[in-house]
């Protein structure tokens, strides 16, 4: 695979990981706001955070291992 490639690719695998930890950032605000007022809505937000961090965990995973 030529370099070119490789970087449009590796521009867009950072672009979805930032992504994800913009959402992750907005969604654990807005967990803490409902604590006090809703505690399911709280937990679901936790829960969405925890699966987001999980999905970008991965794709940070495989943009390495497609360096190595």
């Amino acid at each position: 695979m030529s370099p070119c490639r490789d970087n449009r690719r590796s521009d867009r695998d950072m672009s979805f990981e930032g992504d994800c930890l913009v959402a992750i950032a907005y969604k654990a605000d807005l967990a803490a706001l409902l604590m006090g007022k809703d505690q399911e809505a709280a937990g679901a937000e936790v829960e969405q955070i925890a699966a987001l961090a999980r999905e970008a965990l991965r794709a940070l995973r495989a943009s390495v291992a497609n360096c190595a």
